[in-house]
Order: C-alpha cells, then sequence, then structure tokens
C-alpha cells in the first residue's frame, strides 16, 4: 500500500501497483540485504501504525511515508516504483503511450501523428522526413 501514495494515479489499475509487490518480493528473493531492508521497513511501518500498515487510511498511510523518506526502505521502494509502475504495457495503455518504437520502424512514420491531446499542426511546421 506504499505504491499509490508515492505515485498516486486515479486511473491507473490496481494490477499495475501489484507488479511492485511481486518485483520487490522477487528482489528479496534475489538479494538477502534488500529482504532485510524491506522486512525491517514493513516492521516499521506496522509498529509506526500500531497495527497493520495496509489497513490505514491512504491520509495515515502518507503521513508514516512522509516520516521515512530518508531511509533505505523508502528509497529501495521509490525507485523500484519508477520502473514497476511505468515500465509495463498497462501503464502505457492507461497513460496513452504506444511503446517502444525502433522494432516498429521508428517514429518517422507512426507515433507523432498519434497524439489526441494537441491540435494537428499544418504540414508547412514540419521538415520532409530523411529516408536515407
Amino acid at each position: 500500500k506504499m505504491g499509490r501514495p508515492l505515485y498516486p494515479h486515479k486511473r491507473l489499475p490496481d494490477a499495475v501497483y501489484a507488479i511492485l509487490v511481486k518485483d520487490l518480493d522477487a528482489k528479496a528473493a534475489g538479494d538477502q540485504s534488500a529482504a532485510k531492508i524491506l522486512k525491517e521497513g514493513i516492521d516499521s511501518l506496522d509498529k509506526a501504525a500500531g497495527g497493520t500498515f495496509s489497513k490505514l487510511s491512504e491520509k495515515k498511510r502518507k503521513e508514516l511515508i512522509k516520516g521515512i523518506e530518508t531511509q533505505p526502505f523508502f528509497a529501495m521502494v521509490r525507485g523500484q516504483c519508477i520502473t514497476s509502475l511505468y515500465d509495463n504495457d498497462m501503464a502505457y495503455k492507461t497513460f496513452g503511450y504506444p511503446g517502444s518504437a525502433w522494432e516498429k520502424g521508428g517514429y518517422i512514420t507512426r507515433g507523432f501523428q498519434d497524439l489526441k491531446w494537441l491540435p494537428a499542426p499544418p504540414a508547412s511546421a514540419s521538415p520532409a522526413p530523411y529516408l536515407g
């Protein structure tokens, strides 16, 4: 329950935040020092919560998270959030990002014209593409 308060997106499905948990579990399974940091961090949040951190209101969770911003646990979770939350097809779809273009021929003939939130520029605004 730490990913959403750190990176809140109302439109991002819970399944994307579940990727964060899966990735942190994998990190802990492969690295004993990471496992220790994660376990101690979770225990510390539960202790500060007076029970189970994940059962607190979002407002209270944010307050407790604010208090651990300088700890290695916070840095580990925050860093993993960036990759886990934003580097996956579900997030791409939510944010309207078509994904990587190089394996689909680049952006010369796709991508830029996909913008739905900007008015179409006149043809004179762009030079002719260089095709080799």
